[in-house]
């Protein structure tokens, strides 16, 4: 499953990147491109996108903005992503994002963050498990507005080809509002 982190920040870019990597352990790309989440450019302009990433053995990190114009006015997006292997078989993960989107009609924010606990059994199969947090005070995307999402997220992931994968999950979230069909308060 998708979560809420991701359901609403761009996610196709047409364009170009570029990448520079400082040292062994650090790598800066920079891109240029259209709006996102599109084939048809929309709205009309440059959006650019930056990246440091962060390497030391079993430890990564890093910190993306994307910066632009969409159909519907300005958009920022930083993320944060840390990932550590604690042993080969037990890995932790991280996400923290903010969405800043500014037009005529919509001035909004949401924020959240993600915790990942992955125990991988053998090659092909692994345990997941993801906590999230997701405050979106304008109601964008759900049009509920004062409302924080809380979710978990238990699954298995079966590598049944090298390209063919099963993923059954267990997924449970509340809102402080009302926001999914057939809420009955939370």
């Amino acid at each position: 499953s998708t979560s809420y982190l991701n359901t609403l920040t761009p996610a196709i870019y047409t364009g170009v990147w570029a990448t520079y990597q400082i040292n062994d352990r650090w790598i800066m790309m920079l891109g240029i491109f259209n709006d996102t989440d599109r084939r048809i450019d929309k709205a009309k302009g440059i959006s650019i996108g930056s990246m440091l990433s962060y390497e030391k053995g079993d430890f990564k990190a890093s910190l993306s903005n994307f910066s632009g114009r969409e159909a519907y006015g300005l958009i920022s997006v930083t993320d944060l992503l840390m990932d550590y292997n604690i042993t080969q078989k037990h890995k932790i993960s991280c996400e923290v994002l903010y969405n800043f989107i500014n037009s005529d009609d919509i001035n909004n924010s949401f924020y959240g963050a993600n915790l990942y606990y992955t125990y991988m059994i053998n090659k092909q199969k692994s345990f997941n498990l993801r906590a999230e947090y997701f405050n979106n005070k304008n109601g964008f995307g759900y049009d509920v507005k004062e409302n924080s999402i809380y979710g978990i997220t238990a699954g298995f992931k079966y590598l049944i080809f090298k390209r063919i994968v099963l993923m059954p999950e267990l997924r449970y979230d509340k809102a402080t509002k009302n926001t999914f069909i057939n809420d009955d308060g939370g």
